[in-house]
């Protein structure tokens, strides 16, 4: 009888320690971090993006020089100043926004948000918007301007032809309805009436204008 009673409690610990073989160890590891307080690496990884999430504005600007910048089709650089550093990535949607490509050297001021990414345990600042200090961004996109055309040969002297110095006809590329055009035409008929006008009536505002 005493045999047969004690069979149950046999397999009782047989599935016990089954199981407890067939546990992963990340399952050891938490049960052993609920008893003594120790935290997995999963764990304190989610608890410094919980406090960074809590803790940090949910858009910051950050003021700071450019270092180390990679152009990889998104942008990587550091942001840094004498006492710290901070990582920056700007994604390549918003990386054609800029209208300035950085330099290291260069101090700017970056918008975007804090982002944890716990796979490489780095912290960086995902930018959307980057604006320079010093040189206004009107006086750096109009560089790279020139420096695109510059590029396409547009300012090679063989493509530049001479200008007449009496010209027949003179085109002017504007609006119809523009002001500026009315301008033109009575300075015209003041100064060269016997010179032709012709008109590239184009829009000078609002949605479309750039494309004409």
């Amino acid at each position: 009888m005493s045999g047969a009673a004690d069979k149950p409690k046999a397999s009782s610990a047989a599935k016990r320690a089954e199981a407890n073989a067939e546990a992963k160890p990340d399952d050891h590891a938490a049960a052993s971090s609920a008893r003594d307080g120790t935290l997995t690496v999963t764990q304190l990884a989610g608890a410094i993006d919980s406090a960074l999430k809590s803790g940090v504005p949910a858009r910051v600007r950050v003021i700071g020089e450019v270092s180390g910048f990679r152009d990889r089709t998104h942008w990587y650089f550091d942001l840094k100043d004498a006492n710290a550093v901070v990582s920056c990535v700007v994604f390549q949607f918003a990386a054609r926004k800029v209208g300035f490509t950085p330099e290291n050297g260069r101090e700017v001021v970056v918008s975007g948000r804090i982002d944890f990414y716990a796979k490489a345990g780095k912290v960086s600042l995902i930018a959307d918007k980057v604006e320079p200090i010093g040189a206004g961004a009107l006086e750096l996109a109009y560089r790279a301007l020139v420096e695109e055309l510059r590029g396409l040969g547009w300012f090679d002297v063989a493509r530049k032809r001479r200008v007449p110095s009496f010209p027949r006809k003179i085109a002017v590329v504007t609006s119809r309805t523009a002001a500026a055009l009315q301008d033109v035409l009575v300075t015209m008929k003041q100064r060269c009436p016997a010179v032709g006008v012709l008109l590239a009536d184009v829009r000078v505002q609002g949605d479309g204008a750039a494309a004409e």
